[in-house]
């Protein structure tokens, strides 16, 4: 396994290479996945484009979003990790973004429970990360479920774009 990071029972997070392009573009592609973040890509460039930047974002930072890729099959199911923002002014110069996005085809199935829950550990552990957010539009009920699950406290609230989102806060433990 390529630039592994870390495996959970069913799953194995990696490093992001431009092979995951194919599987990130189909996802990205989805209206439903992307429906409270962003439009769906229009093109395997720009998915291209955002596995580069979160290479570069590892090699300068040594955090970034990372590959799931399901243990068995070898199927990548999508992403989770850390990123460095700096577009909500409210979270400061720069912030640390938390988060998890996963192919509608695994949804259901607690995949992004233990991902997001072993990278905060490995966040801790390893990255010794002190302290990240996680940003959610108000109406994406799936991810404030899977929030309310993990060790995040909440936050206040921001405006994105146009819309109320729920801050929530990890603070490395």
């Amino acid at each position: 396994m390529a630039n592994k990071l870390f495996n959970t029972e069913r799953l194995t997070v990696r490093l992001m290479q431009i092979s995951d392009t194919i599987p990130l573009y189909k996802m990205d592609r989805d209206k439903e996945v992307v429906k409270f973040l962003q439009e769906p890509v229009e093109s395997k460039e720009e998915t291209v484009e955002f596995i580069k930047q979160t290479m570069d974002e590892y090699e300068n930072v040594g955090f970034s979003r990372f590959t799931i890729e399901h243990r068995k099959t070898g199927d990548i199911l999508g992403w989770v990790g850390f990123r460095e923002m700096n577009d909500i002014p409210e979270l400061g110069k720069s912030y640390i973004d938390f988060g998890c996005r996963l192919n509608r085809n695994y949804w259901g199935f607690g995949f992004a429970y233990e991902a997001t829950l072993a990278c905060l550990a490995y966040g801790k552990d390893i990255l010794k990360i002190k302290k990240a957010h996680a940003v959610i539009h108000e109406e994406n009920r799936n991810s404030l479920r899977l929030i309310a699950r993990l060790p995040l406290k909440a936050g206040k609230d921001v405006t994105v774009n146009g819309a109320n989102h729920k801050v929530f806060i990890w603070d490395g433990k």
